[in-house]
């Protein structure tokens, strides 16, 4: 799933990165370092209505599932059974993530002489921290963050067991996919994953570079709306996940 992530949505980024940058003048004048328009980003609050965020709303038009504790969002069984999957595969993983970071910062960061000591450091350590790290996480609270499921569909999908869970999986990924592929671009999740996104990382940036950095979350995330829903009509999603 990660690779599939990576040779996906990575080149994406890149591209974004280098159509940021082709317009040197308006990016210079982001940074301040140039005369020019600045357009800082206005995000929208998203209208919750009634108490129901609008990703909510959009989710629910695909339909729910039925089980025996009741309906379940097909969003919120989608996102529980990915979830659950990412983040147990990254468990699995978690020494080759350690030894990947390790390289990266004994061998990419620190001088050559402190190499064998942070070789032997991370290798004792890192694999802890990165377990733990993952377990600070789960499904349930990405889920709901990211509006996928609401309390009701939640608490029926908690009950159902890992196998229940896969029965339901790929039917309901082929119709979530089919639904995506013509609607996701321009709805309330991209403009909600617009606005999550810039506020994670905008917000962490020297204000200098704030315009710079709206702008490229802003194409980045059209990109990978775009992307998403080329991947959905194509159902590869559903494929790497074994369906």
């Amino acid at each position: 799933m990660c690779d599939m992530f990576a040779e996906q949505f990575l080149p994406e980024l890149f591209e974004e990165l280098d159509a940021l940058l082709k317009d040197a003048k308006q990016a210079c004048a982001d940074v301040g370092f140039c005369e020019g328009p600045v357009r800082p980003k206005k995000l929208e609050h998203p209208q919750v209505v009634n108490g129901v965020h609008p990703v909510i709303n959009y989710w629910a038009k695909l339909g729910t599932v039925p089980t025996k504790h009741g309906q379940v969002l097909m969003s919120c069984l989608e996102c529980k059974v990915e979830w659950d999957g990412i983040l147990e595969e990254m468990i699995n993983n978690r020494a080759p993530i350690a030894n990947d970071l390790e390289g990266v910062v004994c061998d990419g960061v620190l001088p050559d002489n402190f190499s064998a000591s942070c070789n032997d450091f991370m290798g004792m350590y890192l694999p802890t921290v990165v377990y733990m790290t993952v377990l600070q996480f789960s499904s349930e609270g990405i889920c709901k963050h990211m509006h996928s499921c609401d309390g009701v569909s939640w608490n029926n999908v908690a009950l159902l067991s890992k196998e229940e869970l896969r029965g339901q999986f790929c039917d309901t990924c082929y119709k979530m996919g089919s639904y995506v592929k013509d609607s996701f671009v321009g709805s309330a999740a991209h403009f909600e994953m617009e606005k999550q996104w810039t506020l994670e990382t905008c917000t962490r940036v020297p204000k200098t570079i704030v315009p710079l950095c709206e702008r490229f979350i802003s194409g980045l995330v059209n990109r990978v709306a775009h992307k998403g829903q080329e991947l959905a009509a194509t159902g590869l999603w559903c494929k790497n996940q074994g369906c």
